[in-house]
């Protein structure tokens, strides 16, 4: 099976367009923003864009490319952080977390830093992102389960136990402004450490819909260069309510679809058992009531 879906750092593109494009999930940064990319780390507003069109989030940690060879002191100063961020943002306990080798190095080099890493999140929550000889080593070896290879480095071969590829960067996706370029990646499997994880409803819920601005909000997010400035907060918090509002005009149009199509079902009798007695329509308005009453929730 192959998933398509995108990465990127600065770029944000809207969630519906990438739906319309095809694509099913995204990979952000749960890492801080930089004078080099100052946009990088994933927001609250986002996520709600995103999980209210429909896509999938998987997240990835990264600060400098050559971090993950400080050894394992910086891999569970690392995992604390990225934890932390993660849970800001309203993902669940337990979220599965790439952390980024972003160079030509060996697994060997990277290793110690992922047993730190490990020893805060565990192996079971612990993803690489990095060459096919890094990611080959790491899961080989029992110091990952999750591998999101790059194309780069990796001599034009793919390992195949890695649940993710990124098999090409700088690409514009149609639907997206002009002069957006973002990379772009595929799962191989259902389950590639993303949120919902497999076989969850990809839809908000009331209670991920009432986090959002609150984690926008969140007290860390001032000051600082490298912090998201108050007018980028403003922005966030209008793309949140366009998002729930478009969110709610989605549901309530599926319940009016849904209800037009229990109208039109015969209310001829009902076979005989159980429900032989029952009244056709209450059930359908009854059914009709129940999802309404779920969404308004």
């Amino acid at each position: 099976m192959t998933i398509e879906g995108v990465d990127f750092a600065n770029e944000r593109p809207s969630g519906a367009a990438l739906m319309a494009a095809g694509k099913r999930f995204v990979v952000r940064y749960l890492s801080p923003n930089t004078t080099g990319n100052p946009r990088k780390k994933l927001t609250a507003a986002e996520v709600a864009d995103y999980r209210g069109a429909g896509l999938a989030i998987a997240v990835v940690w990264e600060t400098t490319t050559s971090r993950a060879r400080d050894g394992r002191a910086a891999g569970i100063a690392d995992a604390n952080s990225a934890v932390a961020s993660a849970a800001g943002l309203g993902f669940p306990a337990g979220q599965p977390i790439y952390f980024a080798v972003d160079e030509d190095t060996s697994g060997s080099a990277v290793a110690e830093y992922f047993r730190g890493v490990a020893s805060v999140i565990g192996v079971a929550r612990t993803g690489v992102y990095g060459s096919y000889r890094v990611v080959k080593y790491l899961m080989a070896n029992g110091l990952c389960k999750y591998g999101w290879q790059t194309y780069a480095w990796s001599g034009g071969q793919w390992y195949g136990p890695a649940q993710a590829q990124q098999y090409n960067n700088g690409e514009h996706v149609a639907g997206t402004p002009a002069g957006m370029y973002l990379d772009l990646c595929r799962a191989t499997t259902s389950d590639y450490g993303q949120w919902p994880p497999p076989g969850e409803e990809n839809d908000m819920t009331p209670q991920e819909m009432l986090a959002a601005p609150v984690a926008i909000l969140n007290p860390a997010n001032f000051g600082g260069a490298a912090e998201t400035t108050v007018g980028q907060l403003f922005a966030d918090m209008l793309d949140w309510v366009y998002t729930v509002r478009q969110t709610v005009r989605d549901q309530a149009a599926d319940i009016t679809a849904l209800d037009a199509k229990i109208a039109a079902i015969p209310t001829t009798a009902v076979p005989a058992g159980p429900m032989s007695d029952a009244d056709k329509d209450d059930i359908a308005k009854r059914v009709v009531d129940l999802i309404a009453a779920r969404v308004e929730s």
